[in-house]
């Protein structure tokens, strides 16, 4: 799941100059990886390899290009690797505060529908063993992604199936007619989420599992059309 793509480009004298096989790999690729680099320093590329190494592996994954000049590319040097990385304005969040993990667990508690969301991240993480933990202690029905497909049997007695507009009627009426949905390893798009809550007064929780042992909270304010 944690790729890193090297490309080619023209020496660094002849870019934007619309030279024979230049191609704007960065802008083609940035809308579809989380960060590209142009290479424009053979000193600095050690750094930029290492940094590339965080970045994909770190917080959600997601591919990272390097695009390295023809020049740089034949240039000789003894490359230094940092022993440690530390991107200015790049912090991911490892581990969910344990008072926002008991608010959730209170939450739960709480509430009379409940109903996980469950999603790719789950997968990514290997997260599966730990949600059936959970399942067969608190007895929540849950709904999939199409990412998520797969986390849990898609016999087992809880599972309502996918959600969305090609979804299964049951778990869309459930997740209608829930009062906190919880999304573990899942993004809120608008095609699964459409432009109401749950229920009226419902409430929602995003959980995004990435990293084996951790919870990352991400999609807040992101594309959420429900209150949190």
């Amino acid at each position: 799941m944690h790729h890193r793509c090297i490309t080619g480009q023209v020496s660094r004298a002849l870019i934007g100059n619309d030279a024979f096989q230049e191609a704007d790999t960065i802008g083609i690729t940035l809308p579809v990886t989380k960060h590209n680099y142009l290479a424009m320093k053979r000193s600095g590329l050690g750094a930029v390899l290492k940094q590339s190494f965080h970045i994909v592996a770190s917080g959600r994954p997601g591919p990272v290009v390097i695009d390295v000049p023809k020049d740089i590319q034949i240039e000789t040097l003894n490359d230094q690797y940092l022993e440690t990385v530390a991107i200015r304005g790049y912090k991911p969040v490892s581990r969910a505060p344990r008072e926002q993990v008991e608010a959730l667990a209170a939450a739960v508690s709480e509430a009379r529908w409940p109903l996980f969301f469950v999603g790719g991240g789950m997968v990514i993480s290997d997260s599966a063993p730990i949600f059936s933990k959970i399942l067969e202690a608190t007895g929540i029905p849950f709904v999939t992604s199409l990412m998520g497909i797969g986390v849990v049997d898609s016999k087992h007695p809880l599972n309502l199936g996918m959600i969305g507009m090609n979804g299964n009627i049951e778990a869309n009426m459930a997740l209608t007619a829930c009062d906190l949905l919880v999304g573990l390893g899942v993004r809120f798009a608008d095609a699964v989420s459409a432009k109401r809550p749950p229920s009226p007064g419902g409430i929602l929780s995003a959980i995004n599992e990435c990293c084996p042992g951790t919870l990352i909270a991400t999609e807040v304010g992101q594309n959420q059309m429900w209150a949190t």
